[in-house]
């Protein structure tokens, strides 16, 4: 087949072209999640573009759409490559581990005979955004399934295996079974082009999840990383969130947790954001039961020409009574030339819960600056303490 190039501005329109194997073209795609499919498309067609989701409102949408992606030949899934010293390495519907056996989890590709993805499709909906075109457009869906009562800490690498200029597209489905703790470390590895993600987590009753996710700082110039990812955590669940990065060409992490009944939930995230960059974050918390506890914190610092947007919100429904949550979102700005644009939103429809929320763009404060220059300390010194104390605390 010649090259094509499209962008993912027209995707929508180019699922049944054969592109590339999706989960509409493929031979198995009656063994994933062909109603999950049909829906998606029957969304397109009612709904139209996702990018036009208001959702990416502020999220400076032209350094993902300029970008043309070269579709040369129809992907093939082969041997994956190992990775640095992590456990578990995935690309586009391929995936391996490092010790081959591993009884503690276990790792399934779309042709295993074993896969059983259609058990999932609950969990997946329409949204109208990009996570719908990454499902429809991945090779197939890998699944990472931890046995109940069990502990694990392991890593993952998500590679750029191909080293195409085409559209990359992972759908992962991570299922944690019941009264399990898992430490998950992820590292999100750039590619010179786009890479889309769709993340289901399940947190089984009585489980805990604690995520570490690290955003590639090396090759950001031409990396757009897009990673939609859904959690959805039993009753008496903890899910535990860290993220970490400095943005790229165009960087999005959307994070949505359903919240039942009794459960923990903490977000944390860090970034330090410079020259051209685009980093949006967003954050939605659930709470669908009752006395469940959630606390978000992101903080970002802003310099040179970069763009940064954070989009948090925290819905409580009726029935959720006795829930705690709070919604921080503090940015500093340090350059005048940079962008932040933070929107803090809560619905909220019950009366017996607790609710805090504040987002917050500032600047270097004089005074402190002051206090450190009287101390003998220079100008950049003095503003590198400030910025390094702004994310610790």
């Amino acid at each position: 087949m010649s090259k094509v190039e499209y962008s993912i501005d027209e995707l929508h329109n180019l699922v049944h072209l054969g592109l590339r194997s999706n989960l509409l073209t493929s031979p198995f795609k009656d063994r994933w999640l062909p109603n999950v499919a049909a829906d998606i498309i029957h969304d397109l067609k009612t709904k139209g573009n996702p990018l036009k989701n208001s959702l990416y409102k502020n999220m400076k949408l032209n350094t993902l759409t300029d970008h043309m992606n070269v579709a040369s030949s129809i992907k093939h899934r082969g041997h994956i490559h190992e990775h640095d010293d992590s456990e578990i390495v995935i690309d586009d519907g391929v995936a391996c581990t490092l010790d081959r056996i591993n009884y503690k989890f276990k790792l399934v590709e779309p042709m295993q005979r074993y896969n059983k993805v259609k058990n999932y499709e609950p969990y997946f909906q329409p949204t109208n955004r990009i996570g719908d075109l990454c499902l429809l457009n991945s090779t197939g869906p890998l699944q990472l399934k931890v046995s109940k009562d069990t502990k694990l800490s392991t890593t993952i690498s998500y590679v750029d295996n191909y080293g195409d200029t085409d559209l990359s597209c992972v759908l992962l489905i991570v299922d944690i079974g019941k009264h399990s703790k898992v430490d998950l470390d992820e590292m999100f590895v750039n590619k010179n082009g786009q890479k889309l993600y769709n993340i289901l987590y399940l947190v089984r009753d009585g489980a805990e999840l604690n995520l570490t996710r690290n955003f590639d700082i090396t090759n950001k110039e031409n990396a757009m990383n897009v990673v939609e990812s859904k959690v959805i955590q039993f009753p008496n669940s903890s899910f535990k969130y860290t993220v970490t990065g400095e943005g790229s060409k165009h960087t999005q992490d959307i994070l949505n947790v359903d919240v039942h009944e009794y459960c923990n939930t903490e977000i944390k995230g860090s970034f330090y954001c410079y020259e051209n960059v685009v980093n949006n974050s967003v954050a939605n918390i659930h709470h669908i039961g009752k006395n469940s506890k959630s606390r978000v914190d992101i903080k970002s610092i802003i310099d040179d020409n970069a763009h940064s947007s954070f989009l948090g919100c925290i819905t409580v429904d009726k029935d959720a009574t006795g829930v705690d949550a709070e919604l921080y979102n503090k940015n500093l700005c340090v350059s005048d030339s940079a962008t932040v644009i933070t929107e803090p939103q809560l619905d909220i429809n019950t009366k017996d819960i607790m609710c805090k929320h504040g987002c917050t763009i500032s600047n270097i404060s004089k005074e402190q600056l002051y206090y450190l220059n009287s101390r003998g300390i220079e100008d950049y010194k003095s503003e590198d303490i400030l910025q390094q104390c702004f994310l610790a605390n």
